[in-house]
């Protein structure tokens, strides 16, 4: 009776974890296109949170759970995104506002180019090909077995792929921006008074678009079309 019970246990167990890896999986497809039709970096990286958080089952203890997306600047590693008790807003430094162990580990995922498994959280390392550099950590996941592993580092290495890709279109996109503003500076090049005109018409355009009441990526198109 007692063996019996233990495997009637031990098969319950089993199929919990199945179904739970089954929801989670469905969360991920589910949200999969969305999360790889986002222009913005900074929403890209929450979504990437987001999902690890799936990956790994832990919706419903995500208070329990912090991870941050990172980004190295020249000087300084800036927060892209965060989640659970840490949240911050745009354009932060991170190591004036994270705890000293987590910024140890980022920044140590930068120095040593990979991330790391240890007991409590994990780091993954990215570098696109023209040099940016990405650092996801994540922490509250404890006792990560071999196939949490497994499923993160696929997950992360299509993460990469997405990384690169967003990075070359802020490229395309900004090389395009430049070239609108050169033509439109050709246009006023005839006087050295008005030689920022072009920039000053784009920029009070914008802002009045906003006034009005336009989205901001309406209102940023608005400040590109007004210098032609």
């Amino acid at each position: 009776l007692y063996t019996s019970m233990m495997t009637a246990l031990r098969s319950y167990r089993d199929i919990m974890v199945i179904e739970n890896n089954k929801i989670g999986l469905e969360k991920i497809i589910n949200s999969s296109a969305d999360l790889f039709e986002l222009k913005s970096m900074r929403k890209f990286a929450s979504g990437v949170l987001t999902q690890l958080t799936s990956i790994l089952n832990l919706n419903r203890n995500a208070l329990h759970c912090n991870s941050y997306a990172a980004s190295k600047g020249q000087e300084e590693i800036y927060i892209l995104a965060a989640s659970g008790d840490y949240s911050y807003g745009d354009n932060v430094v991170m190591r004036d506002v994270v705890p000293s162990h987590v910024f140890a580990s980022i920044e140590a995922a930068f120095r040593d180019k990979k991330g790391e498994f240890r007991d409590g959280y994990f780091t993954c390392y990215f570098q696109s090909k023209t040099g940016r550099e990405n650092v996801i950590y994540f922490e509250g996941a404890n006792e990560l077995n071999e196939w949490n592993r497994y499923l993160i580092g696929i997950y992360c290495s299509n993460v990469s792929i997405a990384f690169e890709n967003l990075y070359l279109n802020e490229e395309v996109e900004q090389t395009q921006k430049e070239m609108i503003f050169t033509l439109g500076e050709i246009a006023e090049s005839r006087s050295r008074e008005t030689g920022y005109h072009v920039k000053r018409v784009a920029e009070y355009c914008k802002l009045l678009a906003i006034e009005y009441g336009l989205p901001e990526e309406e209102a940023e198109i608005v400040r590109l079309a007004s210098s032609m």
